[in-house]
């Protein structure tokens, strides 16, 4: 994916089959991309959005079912044109201020939003769907990318180390074996088969690498 001022950049693409990593070649034009804080994430009887650069509120979608904080567990509509969500859109429901900006999708589960923020320093939040209230705030000095797995949450540590958390308190539960690599920048990770991919450095190149959760 790309945004705004997207400049081309060398890109591989990579397969990944029984824990190997092999190139295919180069990787096709990416998709172009709005910023996660300019989008309307809805659910099942509520929609959330940013109001301002650290103002995030919840309001009503007039035309679903009663809210219910165990919405499914994905994004519904996330792109919806503003016209058309702003005819559907109803009261305020919560409004949440947040420290720094929305970097990461808002993601629900089990009643529960998770989202990382980023650009002023930044955590992994989770916050009651229902009331707005923190559940937790995991402190990360930017969050742009997470992964949740079963009951708990891959991310980067404040030293962009991979770390996994739990879903429920957001405790320290591990902090992943990366020998001398550290996250990249972007916190590009993908889980599969209890292995995580990611892009990484050792402070001179990059590279893929593969890690034991």
């Amino acid at each position: 994916r790309y945004y705004k001022g997207y400049i081309n950049s060398p890109a591989k693409l990579i397969k990944i089959d029984n824990g190997q990593m092999s190139e295919l070649g180069v990787a096709n034009e990416p998709i172009k991309e709005i910023y996660n804080d300019a989008k309307t994430y809805e659910f099942d009887g509520f929609c959330v959005r940013m109001s301002s650069p650290f103002m995030m509120e919840c309001k009503e979608i007039l035309d679903s079912a009663e809210f219910k904080s165990e919405a499914k567990d994905e994004n519904l509509n996330a792109n919806l044109p503003p016209k058309e969500q702003g005819a559907r859109i109803g009261k305020t429901i919560w409004r949440l201020k947040l420290g720094a900006y929305l970097y990461t999708p808002v993601c629900l589960r089990e009643g529960v939003l998770y989202f990382g923020t980023a650009g002023k320093g930044g955590d992994l939040y989770a916050v009651d769907a229902k009331s707005g209230e923190v559940v937790f705030k995991f402190k990360t000095s930017g969050t742009e990318h997470f992964v949740c797995i079963k009951d708990q949450i891959l991310l980067a540590s404040r030293k962009n180390m991979p770390v996994l958390i739990s879903a429920k308190d957001g405790l320290l539960l591990k902090e992943i074996e990366f020998e001398k690599f550290s996250l990249s920048a972007d916190q590009i990770m993908l889980v599969s088969g209890g292995r995580l991919y990611a892009v990484a450095n050792d402070g001179a190149k990059i590279y893929a690498v593969c890690a034991e959760i």
